[in-house]
């Protein structure tokens, strides 16, 4: 049993530990996932809200 543990987890980390090396995790998944991409849209429009709010009340 413990042999057949020892192997699937070998088997199972390897693969994880050379992918996290190279990291080849992104270019085999590279599309995020859709409500991720949307959270991201959020984030890039709220900052910029904040850029353009700060130039105005330089401005002014």
């Amino acid at each position: 049993m413990s042999r057949l543990k020892n192997f699937l987890f070998e088997v199972n980390y390897i693969p994880g530990f050379f992918l996290r090396k190279l990291n080849l995790a992104k270019i085999i998944n590279p599309e995020p996932v859709p409500a991720q991409q949307d959270v991201i849209n959020q984030g890039r429009e709220a900052k910029k809200v904040r850029k353009t709010r700060k130039a105005f009340l330089r401005k002014v």
